[in-house]
């Protein structure tokens, strides 16, 4: 990290050190080694066994009912989950104390959380709005990139290509590598880019003709030959 504070280049910190160029990369892009602990694996019902304990101790013991509220709090899982852990309660092989209440972000997915930031706020149910609250104030990032793919697909919606630059300009001082990764595909054909954001034309009706033509090819495979094809395919209505 010293060499590179000086401004030596990757392969020249990769020969002083005897490492690898790559390893030298991943190492000053996570600003240092790797830590090398196997992350611990939770399950989807970690964040619901506070509220099914706290049901236990009330005196609610029926497994498919307390499956039932914790389904319509959001959980995901099969009631086999919920037996098993009240099954430990019942045998007392789990001490009866209180759990760590589920923490709001632990209910969130990346699928989901991608969900929320695509579709059109007035398209969101209230419950989803405020999720889609709730994760944008949990995080600057999130809240900074929430807003760059509402402008991209404002654009893409309303036709908006002369806006692609601003765009640009804008996730190049977020510091957000994944959609400045997006931003270096997209300046690869950038005209066609800004043709496809702005021109009301669409390649739909060709493919749906190239389609059509493997479609009628497929369904005469083996019996017939170019002529016939040829025949089907100007004859079609």
């Amino acid at each position: 990290m010293e060499l590179r504070a000086q401004g030596l280049f990757f392969s020249e910190i990769a020969k002083r050190v005897g490492m690898g160029e790559r390893s030298v990369r991943q190492w000053a892009k996570q600003g240092g080694p790797p830590l090398h602990r196997r992350p611990s694996r939770r399950s989807i019902f970690d964040p619901y066994a506070a509220y099914v304990l706290s049901r236990w101790q009330a005196g609610v013991y029926d497994g498919q009912q307390l499956f039932e509220e914790i389904q319509a709090q959001g959980f995901k899982g099969t009631a086999r989950l919920v037996r098993r852990f009240l099954q430990t309660l019942r045998e007392q092989r789990r001490p009866l104390t209180d759990l760590a209440p589920a923490l709001p972000s632990e209910r969130f997915s990346a699928r989901k959380a991608v969900w929320l930031f695509i579709r059109e706020q007035t398209a969101l149910t209230t419950q989803e709005q405020e999720e889609l609250t709730f994760i944008r104030q949990a995080s600057p990032t999130a809240e900074i990139a929430y807003g760059l793919v509402q402008e991209f697909l404002t654009m893409v919606r309303k036709r908006r290509g002369d806006h692609l630059d601003t765009w640009i300009e804008a996730v190049s001082q977020s510091a957000i590598s994944e959609l400045q990764s997006f931003v270096i595909g997209l300046l690869k054909d950038k005209d066609a880019v800004v043709a496809g954001l702005t021109l009301p034309y669409s390649n739909g009706p060709v493919e749906a003709q190239v389609h059509k033509l493997k479609l009628v090819k497929r369904s005469m495979f083996g019996r017939a030959k170019l002529p016939l094809l040829r025949q089907r395919l100007l004859n079609a209505a």
